[in-house]
């Protein structure tokens, strides 16, 4: 059943911001006058088609993308065709789409935003200061998860508090807070705690007890919560956004920002290191977004959907917009170019630089997703959804 919910989800997401995408592209089109043949969900053959004042409306059979076919978008004979449009025209048609995927991406913030009393927790790949907000911590939480009755932490330490410094200092590491537990050991110390209902910091005054018998301090048993997929050393960033209607737009204007940054540090960091499995976990195509959506799925947490979808939303415009050919940003780069040059390219010319590009695209994606099958073995779960179907 869970194998059919991720399908289902992870179909209806995709599905949805293509849809915003390309009907962004097509609206655009329309009020710069320039027809539309086609508008089309996926690709491949076509199972369902309905003509209406001179558009073809497609739900076609790979649900992995969509287009709009354009009056003259790959020839320039026609007059009133796309490619004969002024710059100003192109640029909006052509950008329509990244716009879209922007502005869905802030109104599913928006909503995120009240499922998650404007709260926001991201691992600190790279230095960033967060706009907009009423509180942004860097911590490295550590979760009390049991403490012994009759220990010297039970009078003030409880299961589910969140410990994340000691006298206002706060600690980075698992081995940062076992360092310091045994300098402080049998001291008075301010221990600073996590309130993880609004991300902020409460002080409590008290004496650690002495190392016990194990070279124990707390009596208490703890787990790292905020673990990410590149080791359990790297600290996050703890936001509380103020809540008013600004957050939402300061949060997609963050979550790009952060993420072109935060790559940087990787790709830096990775060469530096000589050691690209970082930079290799840190790219995911389609099926990388897929096993996201089953472990939402798994864990029942389904309002994580609308974060995720804001992600790939912001995602789809981040890539689109760039200067590749292929992609909306590529074709907004010629458009300048032959503006700048007084002439068009030839029609010839322009469909060898789109076919090199789309090539080059597609080759990436299967090399990204045989990456990502092989890491989250995805094989071998269909292979058990099958077994489980056929009652083996």
């Amino acid at each position: 059943m869970d194998f059919l919910l991720t399908i289902f989800f992870f179909l209806l997401i995709l599905s949805f911001l293509v849809l915003v995408h390309e009907f962004g592209h097509f609206a655009a089109a329309k009020l710069m006058k320039v027809d539309v043949h086609e508008f089309a969900i996926g690709f491949g053959p076509i199972l369902i088609q309905k003509e209406f004042k001179g558009t073809k409306y497609q739900l076609r059979a790979i649900p992995l993308g969509g287009f709009v076919q354009l009056e003259g978008e790959a020839e320039s004979k026609s007059p009133n065709g796309f490619r004969n449009k002024s710059l100003l025209p192109k640029v909006f048609i052509l950008s329509a789409g990244i716009m879209m995927n922007i502005l869905t991406a802030i109104v599913l913030l928006f909503i995120n935003f009240q499922i998650q009393e404007y709260t926001f927790v991201i691992p600190a790949f790279s230095e960033y200061e967060f706009n907009n907000v009423e509180r942004q911590n860097e911590l490295f939480p550590i979760r009390i998860t049991g403490v012994k009755e009759d220990g010297d932490s039970a009078e003030w330490l409880k299961r589910g508090d969140y410990i994340v410094g000691f006298n206002d200092e706060y600690i980075k590491s698992e081995s940062e807070f076992l360092k310091k537990l045994g300098e402080l050991a049998g001291k008075d110390v301010t221990v600073n705690l996590l309130n993880i209902n609004d991300f902020s910091i409460e002080s409590l005054e008290v004496k650690l007890g002495d190392k016990n018998e194990e070279g124990f301090v707390l009596d208490a048993a703890y787990d790292l919560p905020f673990e990410s997929d590149f080791g359990n050393t790297k600290t996050s960033y703890f936001v509380k956004y103020k809540e008013n209607l600004l957050s939402p737009i300061a949060h997609t204007y963050d979550l790009t920002i952060f993420q072109v940054k935060a790559l940087g540090s990787i790709i830096s960091d990775s060469i530096k290191e000589n050691d690209y499995e970082t930079l290799s976990n840190s790219v995911g195509g389609p099926v990388a977004v897929g096993g996201t959506v089953n472990d939402v799925v798994e864990e029942q947490v389904y309002e994580a959907f609308f974060f995720l979808a804001a992600l790939i939303s912001i995602s789809l415009a981040m890539v689109n917009i760039l200067p590749f050919p292929a992609l909306d940003g590529g074709q907004i780069a010629v458009a300048v170019a032959e503006s700048l040059r007084g002439k068009k390219f030839k029609d010839s010319t322009l469909e060898k630089i789109n076919l090199a590009g789309f090539s080059f695209l597609i080759l990436l994606s299967i090399l990204i997703t045989i990456k990502d099958v092989v890491n989250l073995g995805i094989i071998g779960n269909i292979g058990d959804f099958i077994k489980s179907a056929l009652g083996k």
